[in-house]
C-alpha cells in the first residue's frame, strides 16, 4: 500500500520536472535545477546498482547499472546536442 502510494507521488514529481524542463514557459535557472535534480536520481540508482552488484558479487547487477549510466550518457548527450542544434538554427533565423 505505501510502496503504491509512493511509487504515485514520485512519478507525479518526475513527469512534471520532465514537463517542465522542456518547457518555455518556466524560467531557465529553474530548468536546470528540475534537471539536476532528475541527473541525480539517475546517477543515485546507477551507483545503487553498481555498489549492490559489487557487494553482492552478482555481476548481472553490475551489468545493468553499467547499462544503466551508458544509456544515461547517451540520452545526455543526444539531448544536449538537439538543444545547441536548435539554438543555433534560432540564432541564424534573427
Amino acid at each position: 500500500m505505501l510502496d503504491d502510494i509512493l511509487e504515485i507521488l514520485l512519478e507525479i514529481i518526475f513527469e512534471g520536472a520532465a514537463a517542465a524542463i522542456g518547457s518555455k514557459h518556466v524560467s531557465l535557472p529553474v530548468r536546470i535545477l528540475l534537471a539536476a535534480i532528475i541527473l541525480a536520481f539517475w546517477l543515485g540508482f546507477a551507483w545503487l546498482l553498481l555498489a549492490a552488484g559489487t557487494g553482492t558479487e552478482d555481476w548481472k547487477l553490475v551489468l545493468a547499472g553499467a547499462a544503466f549510466l551508458v544509456i544515461g550518457g547517451i540520452l545526455g548527450y543526444s539531448r544536449i546536442r538537439r538543444l545547441r542544434k536548435n539554438r543555433q538554427a534560432n540564432q541564424q533565423k534573427r
